[in-house]
This record gives structure tokens, sequence and C-alpha cells, in this order.
């Protein structure tokens, strides 16, 4: 009759450790496979940047039609734009880095940096911290992937000199003549909507405030509506 072998408790451990071992090599190729996926993701993904705009005392005042330069991360033309001897020697649906190796366009990097001009509307009443965002405008993504955004950051010009801004409202020290202020009179003061024209009560003192309604800044996102200018007179 047959004999089985009884396993020694040697045996039994090795076969132990073997089976723990296929199971790691199993999770470790899962773990790899699963990596090279999310870095793929992440290399092909595009990405949002940003760019900083000077905005000058009109486009604040008004709104205005701007143009800022920018310097973005494109597709390579010529190894990810489905032409040329490196697309088609890994095919135009192969991993982007696949189809970047050896491109003497980009180097291997799949994305080449291309300087573009674009016009944008600012609106006015932009304060500090304020962005625009161009959908799309960002680094370029590849084999599918949207492109990322790009968030312009508005930098508002210095005000001129005597001017302070709370938010829409503009504070405006103005020097008066002091017999102005005593029998009172018409003075005219420089905004950034242009010149206006102040009626001095008699018996005004130094340090007295008017209220010119309108003649603040536009609220952001609501252009037609303005705060107020508020001037403090200052006896010189």
């Amino acid at each position: 009759m047959p004999v089985e072998p009884v396993p020694t408790l040697h045996d039994k451990l090795r076969a132990l450790g073997d089976e723990v071992q296929q199971t790691l090599e199993g999770a470790g190729e899962r773990l790899g496979r699963l990596y090279r996926r999310v870095a793929r993701g992440r290399f092909e993904a595009g990405r949002d940047e940003e760019v900083r705009l000077p905005v000058d005392l009109h486009a604040l005042a008004h709104g205005k039609t701007l143009k800022v330069a920018i310097s973005r991360l494109a597709p390579c033309p010529r190894c990810q734009g489905g032409a040329g001897e490196e697309a088609g020697a890994a095919g135009a649906s192969a991993p982007a880095l696949e189809r970047a190796k050896g491109c003497s366009e980009c180097g291997g990097e799949a994305r080449v940096r291309r300087r573009e001009e674009l016009t944008v509307w600012v609106p006015p009443g932009a304060d500090e911290g304020r962005k625009l965002r161009l959908g799309g405008r960002g680094r370029a993504g590849l084999n599918g992937h949207p492109d990322g955004d790009l968030y312009i950051l508005l930098t508002p010009p210095e005000l001129p000199k005597g001017f302070r801004r709370r938010g829409e409202h503009l504070d405006l020290e103005l020097g008066v003549p002091a017999e102005v202020l005593r029998a009172g009179g018409v003075v005219s003061a420089q905004t950034p909507h242009g010149p206006i024209h102040i009626t001095v009560p008699p018996g005004s003192t130094s340090g007295r405030q008017l209220r010119a309604a309108g003649q603040g800044l536009a609220r952001w996102g609501r252009p037609d509506e303005r705060g107020d200018l508020l001037i403090t007179l200052r006896a010189r």
C-alpha cells in the first residue's frame, strides 16, 4: 500500500514561507502597477498657474482691456501631437513619457514652453488679492487630461498723493486757503474720475469733512455702484 511522507516542521515552515513570498510578490506587482498609473496620471494632468498683472489707475476706476504675457507649458507638437517619427514609434495612445523618449523637440519632457499674449478685461474696483480665472490657459494636460487654469492676480496701483482707499470709498485730504475756509467758496480737486468742484461753506475750520457721493471707486462685481469720496479740509 502507498505510503505518504509525513511533513516535518521544517517542511511546513518552508511551505508557509513560499506562500507568504508569493503573496507579497503579487501585492508588490499590484502596488507597482497602481503607483505607475498614479504617477502617470499626475505627470499627464494639467495644472493651474498664476501670473501677476499690474492695474493702472484708469483700469481701477473704469475697467480696462489689458494685455498679459504668459509662458505656459504646452504639449510638444512633435511627439505629443500625433505626428513625426517620435510619436509614431510609440503610438499616439502610448503614455506621454514613452512617446517623448528621444524627442528632439522637447528632450523627453513631453511639453515645451510657449509664450503667449492674452487680452483680458479687468473690471473696475480691483483691490489687492483679486484674481481673474482663464479656463484652460494653465499647464497643458496630456493624453486627454484637461489643461489647468490660469489665475491672474491683480495688483492695483498706488493712488495719487493725498488719497487713501477704504474698499470702494476714498479719503482725500485737501489743502484749502484759510480765507476760503472763513468766507466760503469753491475749490477743485482731481479724482480718479476727473476734476470735481467742491463748495466750502463759510465758517469752515481745518479738519471739516465733506462727502462727494458717487466719487469713489466701483464695487467689485457691481460696476454701476460707486463708493463715496470723503474730503477732509486742511488749512494752508
